[in-house]
């Protein structure tokens, strides 16, 4: 998983005369409010915006608008689902006459068998694979739960199999 990949940063770094190098918390931040303190004063507050991931949880959302409107006083903020999802919302609509994804969340929970094709979830849809993940290892589970998975990954053509076979 990303969160745990060994190329992780783990303490922030700063461009100085055209290199990163490494810098304190506290420098890191006092850096990022004078830099936004600058372009607020060049560009007015509206000159700043969020563009945000699709995959935040929904503390992370509630502290990113509170620091947008509240603290920088900018409307201009978006999730990437409006650009990111477009194409799959308007082919959903049309294979299923709705624009959501045909299945849920608690759907993982009583599968039988769970099959991710083509699909990085575990890299890209932390809520969902955290879902996954715990459905798949939770003994106390109903007895109709997912109880195996299988994924395929096109770019490697490897084949994963949930619980791994002896």
């Amino acid at each position: 998983m990303s969160t745990v990949h060994e190329e992780r940063l783990k303490y922030p770094l700063i461009r100085k005369n055209g290199d990163l190098q490494r810098a304190s918390w506290d420098e890191a931040m006092f850096f990022i409010v004078k830099k936004t303190k600058d372009l607020q004063k060049r560009l007015m507050n509206h000159g700043i915006s969020f563009y945000a991931s699709g995959q935040l949880f929904l503390e992370e959302y509630y502290v990113l608008a509170r620091v947008g409107k509240a603290g920088l006083n900018t409307l201009h903020m978006n999730g990437n689902t409006r650009l990111c999802i477009a194409s799959a919302a308007a082919s959903m609509r049309e294979s299923f006459g709705f624009d959501g994804q045909p299945g849920s969340y608690t759907d993982i929970d009583i599968t039988d068998c769970l099959s991710i094709v083509g699909h990085h979830s575990s890299a890209t849809q932390a809520v969902l694979w955290s879902r996954i993940l715990n459905t798949l290892e939770a003994p106390d589970l109903p007895k109709h739960r997912c109880s195996s998975s299988i994924v395929q990954k096109p770019r490697s053509g490897r084949l994963f199999v949930w619980p791994p076979k002896n």
